[in-house]
C-alpha cells in the first residue's frame, strides 16, 4: 500500500489526507496481520511528497526537493526484488 510520510508528521494544510493516510496505516497493518498465515506479505510504502499533477495547480515553495515518481517507483521494485522486502519501506 502506497501510504505516506504525511500522516505520521502532521503537516499544516494537510489534516485530511494525513488522516485518511493514518486510516491507509491501520488498514495495511491489520491486513498484514490477517495474511500473515498464509504467507502473504503486505507492505507499506512511505514516501514523502512527490512531484505528480497533484500539485500542477499549486505547487510549495519546496516543490524541488519533492521526488521523482520514477525514482520512487525504482526503490519499491527494489524492495520487491530482495529475499525478505522490508514490510515498512521509508523512501528518503
Amino acid at each position: 500500500n502506497i501510504l505516506s510520510t504525511s500522516a505520521l508528521e502532521g503537516l499544516k494544510h494537510s489534516t485530511g489526507y494525513g488522516a485518511s493516510k493514518g486510516a491507509a496505516i491501520a488498514f495495511t497493518k491489520a491486513l498484514r496481520t490477517e495474511l500473515q498465515s498464509l504467507n502473504i506479505t503486505v507492505i507499506g510504502i512511505y514516501p514523502r511528497g512527490m512531484r505528480t499533477e497533484f500539485f500542477r495547480e499549486k505547487k510549495p515553495d519546496d516543490y524541488e526537493k519533492y521526488m521523482n515518481p520514477t525514482e520512487v517507483a525504482a526503490q519499491i521494485i527494489e524492495n520487491l526484488e530482495r529475499d525478505k522486502p522490508e514490510q515498512e519501506l521509508f523512501i528518503k
